[in-house]
């Protein structure tokens, strides 16, 4: 019975390892399996047919990744430089805007100012009140000869 009982391990430890190596090798086939989504055989397909399957542009050798690497450094140069041209005419556009401001500002507080000296009505300001004193002089001086309040000349 012993022996029996020795020959059945064996027997069961040969067919388990057997059913090991059936599992590894389908598990390797299925890795292999171009056709198998989630294999390594399609995933590398995959990258080939995105790096160019070899249509002779290059992509697949060392060559054609350097050409693809510079090719993106000029890319990179160029819209660089666009864009520091892009950031100098922004500063300057904003230059001339705070410029056109303070003249706007500066507009409107001498608009101010100059509401104060001779008004709309045209009888107000400062200056319509001086306008006014000197018409009434310069009127009296024409019409009489006289200097308005403050007699003859």
């Amino acid at each position: 019975m012993v022996a029996a009982i020795a020959t059945q391990v064996e027997l069961e430890k040969a067919w388990l390892e057997a059913w090991y190596v059936q599992q590894y090798w389908v598990a390797i086939t299925a890795e292999l399996a171009v056709d198998f989504d989630g294999s390594m055989a399609k995933t590398v397909q995959g990258l080939v047919t995105t790096l160019g399957g070899g249509d002779g542009d290059g992509r697949l050798s060392k060559a054609g990744a350097e050409k693809d690497a510079n090719d993106a450094d000029t890319a990179l140069t160029a819209a660089q430089s666009q864009l520091a041209a892009l950031a100098a005419d922004v500063t300057s556009a904003q230059a001339t805007v705070s410029e056109l401001s303070a003249r706007i500002i500066s507009a409107g507080i001498e608009m101010a100012e100059l509401r104060t000296l001779a008004a709309e009505d045209g009888t107000s300001g400062k200056l319509d009140a001086q306008v006014a004193k000197r018409t009434t002089i310069y009127d009296a001086y024409v019409n009489d000869g006289t200097n308005g309040d403050k007699g003859p000349r």
